[in-house]
């Protein structure tokens, strides 16, 4: 018997979702909760499309969730951009404020920002590179808008300014 090139791929994107993990998980906010793909179905997420991760944080404003979508460039960008459009139609009960794509390199986001513009989609979607998260930090991190990539998003939420 002989393993295809299917395994070393799924624990590639297993590994991958683990560092999101970690990176928020130790980030600078607190987090109320996460729960990786595979363990959506025992949190009972009953949508028909699953995300990579969800999780969300609790600030001075309430709790903020957010969709991952981890992307190692191993399905197709109309894969991709078919998730976005389930996900731009709602989760009814479930209210997230972005959907964050992880990408391997920053040639992914030119292209999705390019497809996202050709569709009509009112999803907030922001992107950055394994790299970049780990490097400066989950929630520190100044996410790229798409579409468009002019813009940049912090996640943590604007702190109040001391009176003077």
């Amino acid at each position: 018997m002989t393993l295809d090139g299917e395994v070393p791929r799924q624990l590639e994107h297993l590994l991958g979702v683990n560092e999101v993990r970690i990176a928020v998980e130790t980030g600078s906010q607190r987090v109320v909760w996460f729960f990786a793909y595979w363990q959506l179905g025992d949190a009972g997420w009953t949508y028909p499309v699953i995300p990579d991760a969800i999780f969300a944080v609790r600030d001075e404003g309430g709790r903020r969730a957010f969709l991952v979508e981890y992307d190692r460039s191993t399905e197709t960008l109309e894969r991709l951009l078919q998730k976005l459009a389930w996900f731009d139609k709602g989760l009814t009960g479930f209210s997230f404020e972005a959907v964050l794509i992880l990408a391997e390199r920053t040639r992914r986001f030119d292209l999705l920002s390019s497809a996202l513009r050709r569709r009509s989609l009112s999803l907030t979607v922001l992107a950055s590179t394994m790299e970049e998260i780990i490097e400066v930090g989950f929630f520190d991190m100044a996410f790229v808008e798409l579409p468009g990539g002019g813009g940049r998003k912090v996640l943590e939420p604007p702190r109040e300014e001391a009176e003077t």
